[in-house]
């Protein structure tokens, strides 16, 4: 499964990320307590420091785990799971996801291929612009 340890040493090293940046206790979120049981105020800005630890532990960016079309923080949090258990699951999901999409050849856009695109497409209306004055 592309890279991620068995569920077990996911969760135990999803908690030990989770507890030393949220600072909160790892043995509660290892119980699938909630997260907003064991991390104090717990919101979106939490939640973005979870995925940068999931990024830099397995290579898994905040854009590979978010739904596409998600737009303010309160979406953020509905679509967030809500224990370790679930966020092993999830992980492993989009893991599984991103190889299968690595191995038929599709590749997420960056940045720079989204730009790109965008100034085609201003160029093109530039263009019909251009032609409906002449």
């Amino acid at each position: 499964m592309s890279g991620l340890p068995d569920r077990e040493q996911l969760r135990a090293t999803l908690a030990k990320v989770i507890a030393e940046t949220c600072r909160c206790d790892a043995a509660a979120l290892l119980r699938d307590e909630p997260f907003t049981s064991v991390i104090e105020n717990f919101d979106s800005l939490y939640m973005l420091e979870i995925m940068l630890g999931i990024e830099v532990e397995y290579g898994l960016s905040a854009d590979d785990l978010l739904p596409r079309d998600y737009t303010t923080s309160e979406e953020l949090a509905e679509f967030f799971p809500s224990n370790l258990t679930e966020l092993a699951v999830h992980i492993e999901k989009v893991a599984e996801r991103k190889a299968a999409d690595e191995a038929a050849g599709i590749h997420p856009p960056t940045p720079e291929s989204v730009e790109a695109a965008l100034r085609r497409q201003i160029e093109v209306e530039e263009q019909a612009q251009k032609g409906e004055r002449a």
